[in-house]
């Protein structure tokens, strides 16, 4: 095996200083981008967080006021059908008083005296 000349000594000394150069380059390229993506992270972090946070407070106030909204209306629907019981009392009471005639609360009076 031959010993490399001083050209060809220089010529490898060449490229592994090209190499090295290539290789900090990268390294830099690296730190800068995980320095950039750390700053970027701990910069929206706490806005997403705040995000999600206020997402749930939202979620939170659209379940109570459909849980509020659910109650009124079952309570809507019990008025209304005791308005309903009321009308139809009222009804009934506006056909007794077409049906009971006095010639027929007389007549009812005399079969009570009878029955007694």
């Amino acid at each position: 095996m031959t010993r490399p000349t001083i050209d060809e000594q220089h010529y490898d000394l060449q490229r592994i200083e090209h190499i090295n150069k290539v290789l900090e380059a990268h390294q830099k390229l690296l730190l800068e981008t995980f320095s950039t993506g750390e700053d970027l992270f701990s910069e929206y972090l706490p806005k997403i967080k705040n995000f999600v946070f206020d997402y749930k407070r939202i979620q939170d106030d659209f379940s109570k006021t459909t849980s509020e909204l659910l109650k009124s209306a079952s309570e809507i629907r019990g008025m209304t059908s005791n308005a309903r019981a009321i009308l139809d009392f009222v009804q009934s009471v506006r056909e007794l008083e077409r049906v009971l005639t006095p010639e027929l609360i007389a007549k009812l009076r005399l079969i009570l005296k009878e029955t007694a």
